[in-house]
């Protein structure tokens, strides 16, 4: 009987199963160009290109916008290179502002 009724739940489209979390959004998603454009002209090593750029960019927003927060200011505080590593992957440039806690 249990399983006519939970069969009978997932066919009927019963909305338990239609639930999905939804991300949270973060107000300095805008900022991801910024910060990745200060990286550039602070001259780091493997940031100089506009593909580079773009994909510093894209990372930045996606990754904001699945609801793990980057922080693109403080990489806007930046004043040298030391905290980012080469761009063989844009995680790199935000590693420094992921809490770790």
């Amino acid at each position: 009987m249990k399983t006519v009724i939970v069969l009978a739940m997932i066919f009927s489209g019963c909305s338990y199963f239609d639930k999905k979390p939804t991300a949270q959004k973060f107000s300095d998603t805008d900022k991801c160009p910024d910060a990745c454009k200060h990286i550039q002209e602070l001259g780091c090593a493997g940031w100089t290109t506009e593909t580079e750029l773009q994909e510093c960019i894209e990372f930045c927003e996606t990754t904001q916008e699945n609801g793990h927060h980057l922080d693109p200011n403080s990489v806007l505080e930046e004043t040298d290179c030391t905290e980012f590593s080469p761009a063989s992957d844009a995680s790199y440039a935000f590693d420094m502002s992921i809490p770790t806690d």
